[in-house]
């Protein structure tokens, strides 16, 4: 894998919440081993979060509302000052291998066609019968969320009444709405797949606005999505 064409620098945030302060701290490490030394990493978080037990030298940004990812990237995006590449990433995702990261600017920077996110999450309803080297065509991609910092000023802020569910769903289909092919990478990742405990004291709030989220994706982009039970 060529090196990255110089001056290119990739703005990273892992996405956590309170309980999983150990989830944060491992793909810090994980993305510390993977990034270039003049990439930025930071960290963005929800209220609760016991910031005594994040990285002293990484920079953690909170934001008010629990369960609001598409919030967290807004306060996220704000934060970009001259980087070429965003990469948000869920706190128990892990990349495998060293290159991934030349592997999706080199996809970007060599491909003719417009490139919107490039993620790694495989879902039954996203996958298109397009392959281009080690990247699949999706409608929608998650776990990963790389795209250039450029679209994102093109696309505009996350829907914020998007709570619990669909932002980076709804982010993908106003891409593709401007003419951009998303994709997934078919390469090696690690998924500690730690879900939203069922038996959390909060878990029904999150559903509701979970199934509330659902309904407002499915009017804005006549798309079904399934209500969680």
């Amino acid at each position: 894998m060529p090196d990255r064409p110089l001056g290119i620098k990739v703005f990273f945030v892992v996405m956590t919440a309170a309980g999983r302060e150990t989830l944060a701290c491992e793909a810090v490490k994980n993305l510390k081993s993977q990034a270039a030394p003049y990439d930025r990493i930071v960290i963005v978080h929800g209220p609760g979060v016991d910031t005594s037990l994040l990285p002293k030298d990484i920079p953690h940004f909170g934001h008010p509302s629990k369960h609001n990812l598409a919030q967290a990237h807004n306060v996220a995006i704000r934060l970009i000052v001259d980087e070429s590449y965003f990469c948000s990433m869920h706190d128990d995702i892990a990349m495998a291998g060293p290159d991934w990261v030349n592997r999706f600017i080199n996809f970007y920077e060599t491909k003719p066609q417009r490139i919107g996110v490039l993620g790694v999450e495989r879902h039954s309803n996203s996958e298109c019968h397009c392959t281009i080297d080690e990247f699949k065509g999706v409608v929608w991609a998650d776990g990963v969320f790389f795209l250039r910092t450029a679209l994102l000023s093109k696309v505009g802020p996350f829907d914020e009444e998007l709570v619990a569910d669909c932002d980076q769903m709804d982010y993908c289909y106003r891409i593709k709405a401007l003419g951009y092919c998303n994709f997934r990478w078919t390469g090696k990742f690690l998924h500690a797949r730690i879900a939203y405990d069922k038996k959390a004291s909060d878990y029904a709030t999150f559903r509701d606005l979970s199934n509330i989220s659902r309904i407002r994706f499915t009017a804005k982009h006549n798309v079904l999505v399934d209500a969680l039970p």
